[in-house]
């Protein structure tokens, strides 16, 4: 569960939860039942009926208006944005047997994993485009920026839309309907309408597009500049079927003047009704809720990897306008089928991540066209398993340890640290590096912000290593060359910025604060081009290997 989950130390008290939300009431069960190994007061217990439609709404609606202020609407016949049973799968133990059918967590708390990793998407790119710069050094930011999302394929709750404006004041979101259903579209513009978020959130209704207007967007959507695909490299043959008629990402082609930070999306998971039917059938044990939804809801030709391999090869053509394009998952068969599709579109900038909830695991891609790299704590799944270990991306982090727990005062060690970094630093020719001190600037993580100094290092080309030098050497000679300063102004920095190479920041620190262990020196790769890997790449294991070798000398 992501950390800054609400839900992730503490299930909802459902009595607690009618006192703020009274229609709740009526749908409480009172049970005396106990588990054997609690040491909690659950005497008595109090649940609702996850196979009663009407119950898990109302528990819907109450957790929506408690925790985040918003009044929620759903038709009977349309899917019901799912809550928690109880919560938090590591609490549940305490709650009920371990057999028993509740210990499933809600897909509810996906929907807001999905969310809280697009917004450290967000803030990692900002980050890196915004603030890893010379410019940026004591500057006070005096405008927030607007941030504009599409949500791909609303429903009738529009929860992800909703869901961002209240997470994040700046975000305007474009909430379209790839799929949606008249009845969906009114029940989703009056949530947002009761929410008073209609001058944050626009509906597009795609059936109001004509095939003709699609067409021409389709031409026209995206500048030279910004597409990444010739019309006529196609990797995959196009589907003549009326679903191509629109494309999943319209939006972005008709608003073709704006640019987006994001693009989300939560497909139908199936391809028929007997998709759902096998699915069914391959399950141990009956659902743990009742499922609601319409057809449109739930089944898309092609099942959810089509769906959204259709849309990668659409993000082709809106390019760099979009940093992020996201999609849910529910398969694990689906993850496997759109990181070979993005390894045949040679789109090597993505990232994978993984929501668990008891039994239910859900998973997430981003994939972009830019130069904005992200840590591998949002990139990578921490413990996978063999087959998402074959789909994960390259590692764009990179920890050396170094063994500091001999010394008496471990913070003294690591500030020694900090100043053989710095003393290494300059000895890099044509390196380029700033420090930010005092969490000017903080790096952030899916965890936390962190509020410490840390070195933004830029390099244009390798000039470290044995080959380097004796190339280096031997144009110094040939050119009667003198010895120049390796040291860069603040306006030499600005110029340079725009071009080619790798930027990462450095980070020094104790692998465990509380004990005073051993430190680290930790490499994130923020920026660059893909060719520009092997320069990150060599780098790290350069400084790593001096950073070892000026410690042991003089500690």
């Amino acid at each position: 569960m992501h950390p800054r989950n609400i839900y992730r130390h503490k299930a909802p008290d459902f009595l607690e939860l009618a006192e703020v939300y009274p229609k709740l009431k009526k749908h409480l069960i009172i049970s005396s039942t106990k588990s054997a190994t609690s040491t909690l007061s659950l005497s008595p217990a109090v649940t609702i009926d996850f196979q009663n439609e009407e119950s898990q709404r109302c528990l819907t609606e109450a957790l929506l208006y408690r925790d985040f202020g918003l009044k929620l609407q759903i038709p009977s016949d349309r899917l019901c944005p799912p809550v928690p049973n109880r919560l938090v799968f590591s609490l549940t133990n305490h709650f009920f047997p371990a057999d028993s059918k509740f210990a499933q967590l809600s897909l509810f708390v996906s929907r807001l994993n999905y969310v809280l990793w697009i917004q450290d998407i967000v803030r990692n790119t900002q980050i890196t485009e915004r603030e890893l710069s010379p410019t940026s050094q004591g500057m006070e930011r005096h405008e927030i920026e607007m941030i504009r999302g599409v949500d791909i394929g609303t429903g009738s709750s529009a929860i992800y839309p909703l869901l961002a404006c209240v997470l994040e004041p700046s975000w305007r979101m474009y909430a379209s309907g790839s799929e949606i259903d008249r009845v969906s579209l009114v029940c989703a513009e009056k949530n947002i309408s009761d929410n008073n978020l209609q001058d944050r959130i626009e509906l597009i209704d795609s059936s109001c597009s004509s095939s003709s207007f699609v067409s021409q967007s389709l031409a026209t959507g995206s500048d030279d500049a910004t597409m990444v695909m010739d019309d006529e490299e196609n990797p995959r043959e196009d589907c003549n079927s009326e679903s191509r008629d629109i494309p999943i990402l319209w939006p972005l082609f008709l608003h073709s003047d704006v640019s987006f930070y994001f693009a989300m999306c939560n497909p139908p998971f199936y391809s028929s009704i007997e998709d759902i039917e096998q699915s069914a059938k391959g399950k141990m044990t009956g659902p743990n809720a009742v499922c609601t939804g319409a057809e449109v809801e739930m089944i898309t030709p092609g099942g959810e990897s089509e769906f959204v391999m259709r849309m990668m090869e659409e993000s082709r053509r809106v390019g760099t306008r979009c940093r992020w394009f996201t999609s849910m998952l529910g398969k694990l068969s689906s993850i496997e089928q759109v990181v070979d599709l993005l390894k045949v579109l040679k789109i090597h900038n993505y990232a994978i991540t993984e929501f668990v909830q008891g039994q239910t695991r859900r998973w997430a891609v981003a994939w972009s066209f830019i130069d904005v790299r992200l840590p591998d704590s949002i990139a990578r799944i921490s413990y996978p398993n063999q087959i998402i270990q074959r789909c994960l991306p390259a590692r764009n982090t990179f920890q050396q340890t170094v063994p500091v727990s001999g010394c008496t005062d471990t913070n003294l060690a690591t500030e020694a640290l900090r100043k053989i970094l710095m003393e290494i630093l300059r000895a890099v020719y044509k390196a380029e590096f700033w420090e930010v001190k005092d969490g000017a600037h903080g790096i952030q993580k899916a965890e936390e912000t962190h509020k410490e100094s840390y070195f933004v290092l830029r390099v244009e080309e390798d000039t470290w290593s044995r080959s380097a030098r004796r190339k280096l050497q031997q144009q110094q000679l040939e050119k009667g060359a003198q010895e120049t300063d390796t040291s860069a102004s603040n306006s030499d920095r600005n110029g340079r910025m725009e071009k080619s190479g790798a930027v990462c920041t450095i980070h020094v620190g104790l692998c465990d604060e509380n004990n005073g262990s051993d430190a680290f020196v930790e490499f994130n790769w923020r920026r660059g081009r893909e060719e520009d890997r092997t320069l990150f790449q060599s780098l790290c294991s350069h400084l790593s290997r001096k950073i070892l070798q000026h410690w042991r000398d003089n500690f």
